[in-house]
């Protein structure tokens, strides 16, 4: 009778290829946990020493290793950075393997021997809020979402993030994001070394991310599902 999706871009999808009346489909957003919130250095000080990583001394990636998030032009990207700033901003990846990544990993691994990425695999639910606020930037260059809700978390946490220009992830990231052509290696380097060295601009980005993750939550979410039921 009607279909409830998560974006605009995943709407748009839906009427496109499946042949929807547009009537029939509403958009609700999705929410973050209140967990994900700033945390000061003390908070966090069990979870970094737990995976070996300094307050605001890393960049971070959350997402399933696989072609999908971008993994390859992500480690190229940061073998353009320079390498004093590659090795003092390590990249921490958060994630399970997926499916066709075995030459992703293979990246990965050459750079994990060069200290300059350290692989965490999978975390708990109670360390991921911890080590998105401790990040010194966020970075989610995605090539297809149908939400985002690691940039969401992120922007939560208070972190600076650079994520992509496309599909639903403008609608999640609003002008609080460093939006980027998730094709472009340059793009994503130039703008992640300006989000490493640029401290105004990386508190500029932190302000507004926390302001733009107080339009999601779940309970607007739940009201507005039920909006849906109650119309129908």
């Amino acid at each position: 009778t009607h279909i409830i999706t998560v974006s605009e871009f995943q709407k748009t999808e839906i009427i496109e290829l499946l042949g929807v009346a547009p009537e029939t489909v509403s958009v609700v957003y999705l929410g973050a946990e209140p967990t994900f919130r700033p945390y000061s250095i003390a908070e966090c000080d069990d979870v970094l020493e737990k995976y070996n990583l300094g307050y605001k001394q890393y960049s971070l990636v959350v997402a399933t290793i696989e072609p999908r998030k971008n993994f390859i032009r992500l480690m190229q990207a940061l073998q353009a950075i320079p390498e004093s700033i590659r090795r003092e901003y390590p990249l921490a990846i958060v994630g399970d393997k997926g499916w066709g990544s075995d030459a992703i990993h293979d990246m990965i691994s050459e750079l994990e021997g060069k200290n300059q990425v350290v692989r965490l695999g999978y975390v708990s639910e109670g360390d991921l809020p911890k080590l998105y606020a401790s990040a010194r930037v966020f970075l989610y260059p995605s090539i297809y979402e149908g939400f985002g809700l690691p940039v969401l978390e992120a922007m939560s946490c208070g972190v600076p993030v650079l994520t992509s220009n496309c599909t639903s992830l403008p609608e999640v990231a609003g002008e609080a994001c460093l939006l980027v052509d998730p094709y472009s290696v340059d793009e994503i380097a130039e703008g992640w070394q300006k989000l490493l060295t640029d401290e105004s601009f990386q508190k500029d980005l932190s302000d507004a991310g926390i302001q733009q993750a107080k339009q999601f939550s779940w309970q607007r979410c739940s009201e507005q599902t039920i909006d849906v039921y109650k119309a129908l």
